[in-house]
């Protein structure tokens, strides 16, 4: 979950509403108003006014409580009021530094127009990208704006993926084939793509220009699909012919070994990310909240038609067993968000994918009675996490579909 602080929010609402709020209605919060509330009950109260994806909600300032007031879709009109005269807190709001002035929408588009621009350079090297793309993401973490402007020019999304087809599931390049030093560059930059389009996905459900890019290339989609289940190949150790030349080689051979299968792991866990947002698009397309041209039955359709994902979701469920089972030290927040992920894919093939679902059951029905229980989750999982009771609650749904 990204903290709301980047977004402006005051430091006590955040931590407020991170208290108060389920994991995914936290995700979906949008903006805060500082203003004046008039109703049956209420006179000139001020109020935090709290907005997410779906619903308004109130709170006092300082926070104490939170209630939901209203549904966006039973709004049918908002009107400006202002008050000249109203009541002196009104006019208390915190004066501005003249020094201390928003960052402005010009400089931010002159910045991702520049990085654009040198990272379609056709005689980039794979480190300079590599250094543009980690930019990129610094400044999309920093600036909601970048993300909008991402999504608003779809070259950059197409640009990305298709780099990732140039190394994934193999290098294209002969070198990277054979050289391993090569394919750890290589595969640090795919983590490195992977985990940016992760970031350009997250908080911009409501940007239409995102749904009109994913509809537009389509095709480039299913690739990324098919990108992010498939393992990434990593070359063998070359034979080495000067005796001389053996023991040394035999050494930077283990060290490229370890690192390689390091980043493969890292590289399955930036994926599961990346193909958890994925998934979120299609079933908001499902349930209506999103373009109908996405729907999670197609989704699930087209990825059991993909040799990989037989591997992929194997390679989800080992996972689960080892984090629920490899020791009884406590999950970090880091893998508490992961694990979620993971049971909500399985949760989408069990659910919309009779193919993946009888694949699950038939060959892990023991990893799921001797393994992935709630008493292994319980001991892994913190009950202070805040992502804790989705998570349970999700893994109860994930256990029943199993059966």
């Amino acid at each position: 979950m990204a903290s709301l602080l980047q977004s402006g929010f005051p430091a006590r609402l955040d931590v407020f509403l991170r208290r108060h709020l389920p994991p995914e209605v936290y995700d979906a919060v949008r903006a805060y108003e500082r203003c004046i509330v008039v109703s049956n009950s209420e006179n000139h109260t001020l109020k935090y006014v709290v907005l997410s994806d779906r619903f308004i909600y109130l709170t006092e300032k300082p926070p104490k409580s939170i209630r939901r007031v209203v549904a966006l879709r039973d709004v049918v009109a908002i009107d400006l009021k202002e008050e000249k005269n109203g009541p002196a807190f009104w006019r208390s709001k915190e004066p501005r530094s003249v020094n201390e002035s928003p960052p402005r929408s010009e400089e931010k588009i002159k910045h991702f127009s520049q990085l654009k621009s040198e990272l379609f350079l056709k005689d980039n090297s794979l480190r300079r990208i590599l250094s543009l793309i980690m930019e990129l993401k610094v400044a999309a973490q920093k600036n909601f704006i970048l993300k909008r402007l991402f999504w608003k020019t779809s070259d950059l999304f197409y640009f990305l993926v298709n780099k990732l087809h140039e190394y994934l599931p193999e290098s294209r390049d002969k070198n990277g084939l054979q050289n391993q030093s090569q394919r750890v560059d290589e595969l640090v930059a795919c983590i490195e793509i992977i985990q940016t389009l992760g970031l350009m996905f997250r908080e911009t459900e409501t940007e239409l220009s995102r749904l009109n890019t994913l509809a537009a290339k389509k095709g480039t989609l299913l690739n990324l699909l098919v990108i992010l289940i498939s393992e990434p190949q990593i070359p063998k150790s070359c034979p080495v012919f000067n005796i001389q030349l053996v023991a040394d080689s035999a050494l930077v051979e283990m060290s490229f070994d370890a690192e390689l299968q390091k980043l493969i792991l890292e590289y399955t866990d930036t994926a599961t990310a990346l193909l958890y947002e994925i998934l979120l698009v299609f079933q908001q397309g499902s349930l209506g909240l999103g373009s109908t041209k996405f729907a999670i039955s197609w989704m699930m359709s087209f990825l059991q038609s993909c040799p990989p994902i037989i591997t992929f979701v194997a390679s989800i469920v080992k996972q689960v067993v080892r984090g629920l089972s490899a020791s009884f030290q406590l999950l970090s927040p880091c893998q508490a968000v992961l694990l979620y992920q993971q049971f909500y894919i399985l949760k989408s093939c069990l659910r919309h994918s009779r193919t993946l679902a009888e694949y699950i059951r038939n060959n892990y029905r023991e990893e799921f009675r001797y393994f992935i229980h709630m008493p292994a989750l319980k001991k892994r999982l913190p009950l202070c996490y805040p992502i804790t009771q989705p998570t349970t609650q999700l893994f109860h749904e994930v256990l029943k579909l199993v059966e």
